[in-house]
């Protein structure tokens, strides 16, 4: 939507403070935030600076700025409070982070997504407009405090000497932790005061678990736990801000009468409500059910892919859930804890009838996630494999919804609990009768069987035993086996001796 000059981004929170600065900040930070602070302030002089700023910027007068051009706005800023020499150091150190700056300040309003005259392909959406630009400069301060952090951690120089490789591992982010006693204000950040709350944080950032996080994944990581949260700063940068049409002045007077100021009843605080989490297409990174999964498995799984994946935020739900079912607070959670930490997550995500239907249908396979998991990390105690631990937690989440997505499929064939022919048990007849509706599954054990011989093929594979049926728990293993055997995703996370093993430290 274009907007027009009486339109503003008033609703956007002005955050003119430091409050996401940590309580010692670098006199880099300071000094750079202080040449923007000013024209993020709604009041005549903001607007003012804003206006001189935007126009520095826009060297072509096409009331848009590029990416390139906002750089000459920075260069501006920073020339007015410093000198050149310092201009230059500033403006290089933190220039990794303008074009995260840049990218949500130009995504905050939609544009006609006309080309415009002179472009080949660019729109109004790959520009940053005058309305856009006070966010602009909150942006620029919110992602330099981001980088500030990392590039601190990462050796201090952001690669200007040979221990900076613009990645952090998970070491680096230890010893900055021990160092600086926490990171800048951001809700990740809080609570994280051990060895081990400092690890959950690093696997929590390195969403693509290759033992480094880099700056965009920190970036993104940071940004998501604001948004959930709904604080000012997620407001922000969830880009939700309602623009405000700014009324026309009136006369001041009313058939010669002046007009008096209308008595308001104070306003009554809003609650507010945390946004629904997005989660990614695939359960951690690789499950997807199939086109032909039951709305039962669908709604089985978003109950449970929250405590999944690799974010600071499903790490903070993981925390609590584990912590709820722990009850005797040792680190430990037996079967019967598992299912109650799903039954419980059902109910919460769904009403209590609903919950307590999709508990029942797929309790069958809670076995098979947690034998599957209990013993992936290595603790040194023999006894622990009996259990889970918090290691092991986000795994088992995960098994959840797979041996789910595989019980699915199992009673696409064999319809268990739907009529009382169901015995929980597939017998050729019904294999050959139906593995053509399971040509679509996302396991690759069930996918091009294409003929009855290959069907057969693969019902002896399934039925280990040779009585002729096949049980939940051969027919989950032949998937399982399949998986591993094609070195798929899928099967890398089925193979639980593949993961690496967590040594927990022990308690002190």
């Amino acid at each position: 939507m274009a907007l027009n000059k009486q339109t503003v981004l008033k609703s956007a929170p002005e955050t003119t403070g430091m409050s996401m600065m940590p309580d010692n900040p670098s006199e880099d930070l300071v000094d750079f935030c202080g040449a923007f602070e000013p024209y993020g302030v709604m009041s005549p002089g903001g607007t003012k600076l804003r206006r001189e700023g935007f126009a520095a910027a826009d060297s072509n007068a096409t009331k848009m700025v590029s990416l390139a051009e906002s750089e000459n706005f920075i260069k501006y800023g920073l020339d007015k409070l410093h000198s050149k020499d310092r201009r230059d150091l500033l403006f290089k150190k933190f220039r990794r982070s303008y074009i995260y700056a840049f990218n949500n300040a130009k995504a905050l309003h939609c544009g006609d997504n006309e080309v415009l005259p002179g472009a080949k392909t660019a729109t109004e959406d790959d520009y940053v407009s005058f309305s856009e630009f006070r966010v602009f400069t909150l942006y620029l301060r919110i992602y330099a405090t981001m980088f500030d952090a990392f590039a601190d951690i990462d050796g201090g120089s952001e690669g200007i000497t040979e221990d900076d490789d613009r990645r952090v591992d998970r070491d680096e982010l230890q010893r900055w932790f021990k160092s600086t006693g926490g990171g800048p204000k951001f809700k990740a950040f809080e609570g994280v005061d051990s060895t081990e709350e400092v690890e959950e944080l690093f696997c929590s950032l390195d969403t693509d678990s290759s033992g480094q996080i880099i700056f965009s994944e920190w970036c993104a990581s940071i940004k998501e736990i604001e948004i959930m949260e709904n604080t000012h700063i997620g407001e922000l940068l969830s880009g939700d801000i309602k623009p405000t049409s700014i009324a026309k002045k009136a006369s001041g007077k009313v058939r010669g009468k002046p007009i008096t100021k209308k008595q308001e009843k104070p306003a009554t605080p809003k609650k507010t409500k945390k946004k629904a989490m997005i989660m990614p297409t695939k359960v951690s990174g690789v499950y997807l059910p199939s086109t032909q999964a039951s709305t039962d498995l669908k709604d089985f799984i978003r109950a449970f892919q929250p405590f999944t994946e690799k974010t600071i935020l499903c790490g903070k739900l993981r925390k609590q859930a584990f912590k709820s079912i722990d009850s005797n607070g040792n680190g430990k959670c037996s079967l019967a804890e598992i299912s109650q930490h799903a039954n419980s997550a059902l109910k919460k995500e769904y009403d209590i009838i609903r919950g307590e239907e999709l508990y029942n249908m797929y309790l069958p396979s809670f076995i098979r996630a947690f034998s599957a998991s209990k013993a992936i990390a290595k603790t040194g105690d023999p006894n622990d494999d009996n259990y889970i631990n918090f290691a092991e937690f986000r795994v088992l989440n995960a098994y959840l919804c797979i041996y789910a997505g595989m019980m699915d499929a199992f009673m696409q064939v064999d319809g268990a609990g739907v009529t009382e022919h169901d015995d929980r048990r597939i017998e050729e007849t019904e294999w050959m009768k139906s593995y053509s509706t399971l040509s679509t599954s996302s396991f690759i054990g069930l996918t091009g069987v294409n003929t009855d011989d290959n069907a057969s093929a693969i019902f002896k594979s399934m039925d280990l035993d040779g009585r002729g049926m096949v049980l939940l728990s051969e027919f989950c293993e032949y998937i399982r086996k399949k998986e591993m055997e094609n070195k798929t995703p899928l099967g890398k996370l089925l193979d639980g001796n593949a993961l690496k093993p967590k040594v927990l430290p022990k308690a002190t």
